[in-house]
């Protein structure tokens, strides 16, 4: 999801170093703090004066009793709660009792997904069936007319080749979703690594080189095919990152606000047929369609021209195979792993299983595993406390707000109504996601990996068009982070941050 969010770092005196996302490695978590030991002097340096490095004398002792674990690329105290929040998680997932609820019941899906997912013989066994349907689309290709229908198709069920499109709140009238179309297509995900000559750059192309030449090895392609393969990706790879702005560009909100029918963005960007992509996805007619980078779309258009259709197929191969790596073999899984983890990211060994098919049904069935979670780790007082804190800073906030002395008595106006309605959401959601229309096995994981996908698509584009939906949550309940989206003036902490070492429920409200 493309929406904007200011990612909070809630900063404590124990640890300043945090951790967000997906590591690997079987570690044991750390003992919740309890109340008393919300400041750990035993983490500090007392050694280092204040003064002097603030951050050593704060963190010292922590850093120096806890060293970058080789599954970690960073390590911190958000880790230390992710560990933990794995186990709670885990914990909710495995409940024998899951498996006792009806078939076709919310509890039991969460109960198959996961069995399904741990299931790695089967997985093994299935060999690339998930990919049968997909490369038939790919091979059946007969002209270009047909890339917009077959990268739809791609779009809903497997990976994003050439560009990402999703639905969010038009930044110029707040209370409608509009289609967006943003720069992708990158399997190294960042341009700079496909256009910069420096010692890391070259060695993520080589390693990403790698892994293309590994993956077409396992299904048996022969060694002079491969070598074109690599060369076609890299070349087609390489002029969308050419075409496609910079980090730096992408700041521009006027920039990246280019909104316009169907037809003009056909006479924009003509040998594309957006019409074909946005009927293949079930939406007739999405009105206005922001394109966020032009130059990219442009360009895009002329690529569709001067790049073959064998070639094209190469590269649509390359991205199904991409979006279907965890429904593969293990060998296939290793390779990602080898260099999404370890060339990009530093981390020596992987998850252990259970943590990855974890972190695949927490964006799979995020609130069906919440609702449960909070059940048994965020009790009604957790959220009362949190709600009294955060409504406590708001009075204080504008009490600052009106003494400023460089604002102007009208801006503070402004942002005196502005800090009134924000909207802060503490916890979970008022109203829980409805997975009833995912069909879930506990046999094929393939499957369920395919049905998830399309479940959240659907529900994606579903918005275009519609009024913007303010009770929506776009971080799961067990998620260890929170966000404030600027667009939606909203501040929202998931239950799965709001323990120790960042929330004592006990504790005192000046340490939380």
């Amino acid at each position: 999801m493309k929406r904007k969010f200011v990612v909070l770092a809630i900063l404590t005196t124990m640890s300043l170093v945090f951790f967000w996302g997906c590591s690997q490695q079987n570690i044991q978590a750390p003992v919740q703090n309890q109340e008393n030991d919300a400041i750990q002097h035993v983490n500090m340096d007392p050694g280092v004066a204040p003064g002097e490095d603030f951050f050593r004398y704060a963190n010292g002792g922590w850093i120096d009793a806890n060293p970058i674990p080789d599954a970690f690329g960073q390590y911190g105290a958000g880790t230390e709660v992710w560990l933990r929040n794995n186990d709670q998680v885990k914990a909710v997932v495995t409940d024998p009792k899951l498996m006792e609820s009806p078939a076709g019941s919310v509890q039991r899906k969460v109960a198959e997904f996961y069995q399904s997912g741990m299931d790695t013989l089967a997985i093994d066994a299935a060999g690339t069936v998930s990919l049968a349907d997909g490369l038939d689309k790919i091979l059946a290709l007969s002209s270009k007319d047909e890339i917009a229908g077959l990268v739809a198709y791609m779009h809903r069920t497997s990976s994003y080749p050439l560009f990402y499109m999703y639905a969010d709140q038009d930044e110029k009238n707040s209370e409608e979703v509009i289609a967006n179309l943003t720069q992708s297509g990158l399997g190294m995900g960042d341009r700079d690594q496909y256009l910069n000559e420096d010692e890391r750059s070259i060695f993520l192309r080589q390693a990403y080189e790698t892994y293309i030449r590994t993956v077409f090895s396992l299904l048996g392609d022969d060694e002079g095919v491969i070598d074109h393969q690599v060369s076609v990706i890299m070349n087609i790879e390489t002029q969308l990152a050419k075409n496609s702005m910079t980090r730096v560009e992408l700041r521009d909100p006027v920039k990246g606000y280019n909104p316009m029918p169907l037809g003009e963005l056909k006479e924009f960007s003509p040998l594309f047929d957006y019409a074909h992509y946005f009927k293949e996805l079930g939406v007739q007619n999405p009105g206005m369609v922001n394109i966020r980078q032009l130059h990219f779309f442009k360009e895009m258009s002329g690529m569709v021209e001067t790049v073959s259709l064998e070639d094209w197929k190469v590269y649509l191969r390359w991205n199904l195979i991409q979006g279907k790596t965890g429904a593969l073999p293990q060998a296939y899984r290793d390779a990602s792993f080898a260099f999404y983890g370890t060339a990009m990211n530093g981390t020596e060994k992987q998850q252990p299983r259970w943590r990855q098919v974890l972190g695949v049904m927490n964006g799979s069935l995020g609130e069906a595993i919440g609702q449960a979670y909070v059940a048994k780790h965020f009790p009604p007082s957790s959220k009362a406390k949190m709600l009294e804190l955060v409504e406590n800073l708001r009075v204080v906030y504008a009490e600052r707000i009106k003494n400023l002395d460089w604002m102007t008595d009208a801006t503070k106006e402004k942002a005196l109504v502005k800090l009134a309605a924000m909207k802060v959401k503490i916890g979970y959601p008022d109203k829980w996601t409805d997975y009833s229309s995912m069909a879930i096995s506990p046999e094929n994981y393939g499957d369920n990996l395919a049905a998830a996908r399309q479940f959240h698509f659907q529900k994606k584009i579903e918005k275009i068009g519609k009024p913007v939906d303010r009770d929506e949550w776009f971080m799961s309940p067990q998620t260890v982070n929170a966000y404030y989206s600027p667009s939606l003036n909203e501040i929202v902490f998931p239950a799965g941050i709001l323990q120790p070492p960042f929330f004592f429920p006990d504790g005192d409200q000046a340490v939380n």
